[in-house]
């Protein structure tokens, strides 16, 4: 497929504020499927690419960054706070 006709992506720096559950990646796909279903999950492409240490990165389609930043904001327990939006992890990587 042609560079130009693949879907654009998005990546999102976030912050996890307070006590992360143990498995914290479980738990952000099992809030992500409430709150989009099945059908957004597919449709929107998220994916969590790393986390440690309470920071990490997701990656989803261009046309719906503004969602997923809504949805990782809408989370109470524990808070995420969104740092950074790119189109490359490697400038993501460089403000760590």
């Amino acid at each position: 497929m042609k560079k130009s006709l693949q879907e654009r992506k998005r990546y999102i720096s976030f912050e996890v504020i307070g006590n992360p559950p143990d498995n914290f990646e479980k738990f952000i796909y099992e809030e992500f499927m409430k709150f989009f279903g099945e059908f957004g999950f597919s449709k929107i492409s998220f994916k969590l690419i790393e986390y440690n240490s309470g920071r990490g990165i997701v990656k989803c389609k261009r046309d719906y960054k503004d969602k997923v930043i809504g949805f990782l904001s809408i989370i109470n327990t524990p808070r995420i706070k969104t740092i950074k939006t790119s189109g490359t992890l490697k400038s993501l990587r460089k403000q760590r």
